[in-house]
């Protein structure tokens, strides 16, 4: 009988490290996704764009950029690749950043009762180039007001993270206020 018993607690014992190692493998796998989590968006990185890299390519802005933009009010921005070279593999993504050195994501509203905590910048943030070169986010909704940050405006940046060699369009002071209220008198 006591053999029997040793026997059910060797076995119990032995279970018992498996899941413990299961269990370490869990917690270090869910520490890595936090760190990766954390780590996207990085810091914008002002010296990269405006340094004379030898780029193959750049944006240039084609539509008109609303002054100021309105809080929570869609908006169209249309810009061309200067050069052909690479546009069936290119696909660029819209960020907001602060004017504060080094610029920091702007990713969630900070401030506003209900909107706490949302996304800052939704609608279209991602756009492929058509045959010509031309790209356009039709839809590009800012949720956050530039008052709130330095220097009262932030950087609008597109850029393609997996093409270096594509120089990415810098907008700079984008001022984006408050809606006006209608109200009756």
């Amino acid at each position: 009988m006591i053999d029997s018993q040793n026997a059910v607690l060797l076995e119990l014992l032995q279970h018992s490290q498996e899941m413990q190692v299961l269990m370490d493998s869990l917690e270090t796998d869910t520490q890595a996704l936090r760190t990766h989590k954390q780590d996207v968006p990085a810091p914008l990185d002002l010296s990269h764009m405006t340094s004379s890299a030898s780029w193959t390519s750049e944006l240039v802005l084609v539509s008109e950029l609303p002054n100021p933009i309105f809080k929570e009010k869609g908006f169209s921005l249309t810009l061309r690749m200067s050069s052909s070279a690479c546009i069936d593999k290119c696909l660029f993504t819209l960020g907001l950043y602060s004017q504060e050195d080094p610029p920091k994501p702007v990713t969630k509203n900070i401030v506003g009762g209900d909107y706490v905590g949302k996304k800052a910048l939704r609608g279209t943030l991602q756009a492929k180039p058509d045959g010509t070169g031309l790209v356009v986010f039709p839809n590009v909704v800012v949720n956050e007001v530039s008052s709130h940050y330095v220097n009262d405006g932030f950087f609008l940046v597109v850029a393609d993270p997996l093409r270096p060699e594509i120089r990415p369009l810098l907008l700079k002071e984008v001022t984006v206020r408050a809606r006006k209220s209608i109200r009756h008198s």
